[in-house]
């Protein structure tokens, strides 16, 4: 198992559920910028209780100031393409 992970354009939270369900972490944070997207992220997993964190929250705001606290990122189903968080 690993340490804390984020998922960047996590939507509806699947790939975080799924993180959790594998036993990959237990430490799982996901953002978006779709608030209604994490509304139901968070419905769901509150449902299943899962202990996973949703913020809304631009991917290279939240990358400049948090992204050493993190031993894995996923871009799961993001349009992201390139991503410059040290500017």
């Amino acid at each position: 198992m690993i340490g804390p992970c984020l998922s960047i354009g996590c939507g509806t939270g699947g790939l975080e559920r799924s993180i959790i369900e594998e036993k990959i972490s237990r430490d799982v944070i996901g953002i978006d910028v779709s608030e209604n997207a994490l509304d139901e992220a968070r419905r769901i997993a509150a449902g299943q209780q899962m202990p996973i964190t949703y913020i809304a929250a631009d991917a290279r705001t939240f990358l400049r100031e948090h992204a050493s606290a993190f031993d894995a990122i996923f871009f799961h189903q993001s349009s992201i393409t390139s991503l410059d968080w040290t500017s």
